[in-house]
């Protein structure tokens, strides 16, 4: 076995680098939507059979099945877990795989964002009786900015800077960094399933 590939990448660090343990888990969520393993999703995009992406095909396989991440975000988990080969950084199929295998959907940090936006929506039809749903759907868009997102939750009781620093990261998000409103309210459980990848025909709103 080759140097570059032998031993393991340090894990994630729960303190430091929440908002990529809370990508990572969102990029697992996203596979398993569509069913798909690790290989089974990045295997045609492994060009040289070495069960490794560069950034690019990392990025093009990212894209290709809907992964709701942000581009920066996919950069970062690259960056991350990559490692320096002889043809240059790679991220392997097997270090994804093991972070991903330590992300969990029970972790305090992610029943707390869920809790949040549960208690968001019940305060929403308690006050209004309008739930976030109908909110986001009056504003005629699928994905929208976090600063659109953020008005929205704070109709009735602003979300303070630290109570949206812990709920941004888990939020399902497109390559450009929007977020992608009723998957996000799907996950939480105020919302019925839905499918969420980019229409063939969709134009925003005038």
């Amino acid at each position: 076995q080759d140097n570059f590939t032998s031993g393991e990448v340090a894990p994630l660090r729960h303190n430091d680098e929440l908002p990529l343990i809370a990508a990572i888990l969102r990029l697992g969520r996203g596979l398993a939507s569509e069913s798909l393993t690790v290989a089974g999703a990045f295997v045609l995009f492994d060009e040289h059979l070495e069960r490794m992406l560069s950034l690019d095909k990392f990025l093009e396989a990212c894209q290709h099945h809907n992964l709701p991440l942000s581009r920066s975000e996919a950069d970062a988990i690259f960056a991350r877990l990559g490692r320096n080969t002889t043809g240059g950084m790679r991220l392997t199929f097997k270090d994804l795989d093991n972070e991903l295998k330590r992300t969990s959907e029970t972790m305090e940090d992610v029943l707390r964002a869920k809790e949040m936006i549960v208690a968001m929506n019940h305060m929403a039809q308690e006050k209004s009786d309008c739930s976030l749903e109908v909110s986001f759907s009056q504003l005629g868009r699928d994905d929208l900015t976090p600063d659109e997102v953020r008005k929205v939750f704070s109709q009735h009781r602003p979300l303070s800077d630290a109570q949206w620093a812990a709920l941004m990261p888990f939020l399902d998000k497109r390559p450009d960094g929007s977020i992608i409103w009723q998957s996000v309210l799907s996950w939480a459980g105020v919302l019925q399933q839905v499918d969420t990848r980019p229409r063939a025909t969709s134009a925003p709103a005038a």
